[in-house]
């Protein structure tokens, strides 16, 4: 991609995440959340993944997920 175009697209993908796919993915796991008491293993799993050595390394270097 030219470098002068780079901001342009960098600008669309932020207006994007913010308006279309953050609040459509918080709606989402709200959902999850608030039935997660129904579904341990979706509980578990979500722990297990935390867990794993690939997933520690991740936060470390981008820090905690932050969506929305």
């Amino acid at each position: 991609m030219p470098f002068f175009v780079r901001p342009v697209a960098r600008q669309l993908c932020a207006t994007v995440q913010a308006k279309r796919i953050a609040p459509n993915l918080v709606t989402a796991l709200g959902f999850m959340d608030a039935r997660r008491a129904g579904f341990p293993t979706l509980a578990a799993n979500k722990a297990r993944t935390v867990a794993r050595p690939a997933c520690q390394r991740a936060l470390a270097k981008g820090g905690p997920v932050m969506m929305g």
